[in-house]
């Protein structure tokens, strides 16, 4: 395995340097402290073979992104050890999506996801012709992702409006 590692440590291409990464992080255990210090050696390392030319820029922000996602350290962390790396100073680094440029993007994804479900369920509806009043069309846009999904697979079996209100009664009684 030393051997194998020696190779690994010689050879630039992305594909050695995604396993070095890997074996790096997980030989270094799982305190945030040996963690840390895992981020901040390969960060260093990536770094300087970028500016060797050993790697692309692309190269680079894409191993740096498997690293964040292998290295999983609480955000105030990384982001301070990103901030001793200097890399906001590193031109093609500051490509990377911050942390919560991450999260916004997810949410806006998930609240994406819940306006396509309440999409389909409105057309599903109109398309049975059930009937909604302004109050019933309101209780099903305040419906969470899981809700919504749960009205998508009940919407086959609905066959009016009382069985509509029923099932959202039903929604309001259990306190989802």
């Amino acid at each position: 395995m030393a051997g194998r590692t020696a190779d690994l440590i010689d050879a630039a291409s992305p594909f050695a340097w995604a396993i070095r990464i890997w074996l790096l992080v997980q030989a270094a255990g799982r305190t945030l402290d040996a963690q840390a210090i895992a981020r901040r050696e390969v960060g260093r390392q990536l770094l300087a073979a970028r500016r060797q030319g050993q790697l692309t820029d692309a190269q680079a922000v894409a191993l740096y992104l498997f690293l964040d996602a292998v290295n999983r350290l609480p955000d105030a962390l990384a982001e301070a050890i990103d901030r001793e790396l200097q890399l906001n100073e590193e031109e093609p680094m500051t490509k990377l999506l911050t942390r919560w440029e991450r999260q916004g993007l997810q949410q806006g994804l998930e609240q994406g996801l819940e306006q396509g479900l309440g999409m389909v369920v409105f057309r599903h509806l109109a398309r049975k012709g059930i009937s909604l009043d302004a109050l019933t069309e309101e209780r099903i846009r305040g419906l969470g992702r899981e809700q919504l999904l749960a009205l998508t697979d009940v919407l086959f079996d609905l066959q009016n409006r009382d069985e509509l209100d029923a099932w959202l009664a039903q929604q309001a009684s259990q306190g989802r």
